[in-house]
């Protein structure tokens, strides 16, 4: 997850924009709609003190900002807290940590973003800073830390209230499930390119950003010379993709309860590492383009999955779980999987 982030940002900070945008260093309003969520507290914060670390002295400043559907005077102390949880990496001495989390946590503010007027309250204190402090503008990144039924909404309100002017590249970053099933992704995909550029949104997995995901292709092709005479159906019977969760799903029920185990992590997260595994290695791993050509071909290499070729279940306490955090009677049974199993030809 952190090289997700540090790969986006490193790559928006060196190369700017495109067509009307500029090419240049400035400052960076990072803002991660959903702050104080699951996702940002595990992973996201973290992914972006990193970056600040290796950007601090890269030419650009950075402003921070958490947003959320509650008040200031209600989440800002839980915002802090997920805050001051960030580390450094063994490398950095206690003393340099200490004040570059200083500097981190003076960097960054949660804001309440809600309504349209939020959003405006935004981009006037942006312009505000970058008046007071004669600080020039290179971008601003909107990370979507929300279920995917509010992405449309808050990109209209970031394209009406808080679009940043000429020249300054926009950037909105849109995690999974891109929609509920096929049908919705398609009325999601219509509705956000009402509101923002194809080349304004970054659709990503975070599930990439892990070492050992992010590895297997580099892998495959720095040992090509020993592995292309066995990487086959001649040699290879099956391929097993396991993904064992340590920790109950207790905090994102309102979230998960609508998803289930298959959208959260199977069609995307478990699918990417398949596709990784088996699809033809590309002749530029650089090329983005290459590398999502090669995975779709994967796809019309599989059969149709048959109903006897998976299997769903249910951890035992999910339903109570459910019932205490959506406050559903005592007989309320959620049919919601947490468990899943495949076999794919």
């Amino acid at each position: 997850m952190f090289a997700t982030v540090l790969l986006l940002l490193v790559t928006l900070c060196a190369q700017g924009g495109t067509g009307e945008e500029t090419h240049r260093p400035g400052h960076v309003s990072v803002v991660i709609v959903g702050g104080t969520g699951d996702l940002a507290k595990k992973y996201l914060w973290q992914g972006f003190f990193q970056l600040y670390l290796n950007q601090v002295s890269s030419g650009n400043s950075f402003s921070f900002y958490g947003g959320g559907l509650s008040p200031v005077d209600k989440a800002k102390l839980v915002f802090f807290e997920i805050l001051k949880a960030v580390s450094c990496s063994k490398d950095v001495s206690e003393e340099r940590c200490a004040l570059l989390k200083d500097q981190f946590l003076r960097l960054a503010q949660y804001r309440q973003l809600k309504t349209s007027e939020d959003y405006q309250d935004l981009a006037k204190h942006i312009e505000q800073q970058l008046q007071e402090e004669g600080l020039v503008e290179a971008g601003r990144l909107f990370y979507l830390s929300v279920p995917s039924f509010a992405y449309a909404d808050i990109a209209d309100k970031i394209n009406s209230s808080c679009r940043p002017g000429y020249g300054v590249w926009l950037r909105v970053v849109l995690e999974k499930p891109f929609g509920h099933d096929f049908k919705s992704a398609q009325i999601l995909a219509s509705q956000l390119g009402n509101s923002l550029k194809d080349e304004e949104m970054y659709r990503i997995d975070h599930y990439l950003g892990k070492q050992v995901v992010s590895q297997i292709l580099p892998f495959r092709i720095e040992n090509k010379k020993f592995l292309d005479p066995i990487w086959n159906k001649h040699h290879i019977e099956r391929v097993e993709i396991v993904l064992k969760e340590t920790l109950d799903v207790k905090g994102r029920i309102p979230f998960y309860d609508q998803y289930g185990v298959i959208r959260d992590v199977l069609q995307n997260h478990m699918t990417e590492v398949m596709t990784l595994l088996t699809m033809k290695l590309p002749m530029n791993l650089s090329s983005s383009e290459e590398v999502l050509q090669n995975k779709l071909k994967i796809f019309s290499y599989l059969l149709p999955l048959g109903k006897h070729q998976a299997v769903i279940g249910q951890y035992q306490t999910y339903s109570t779980e459910v019932r205490e955090e959506l406050n559903k009677t005592q007989d309320y049974l959620s049919r919601t999987p947490t468990f899943a199993g495949l076999s794919w030809e």
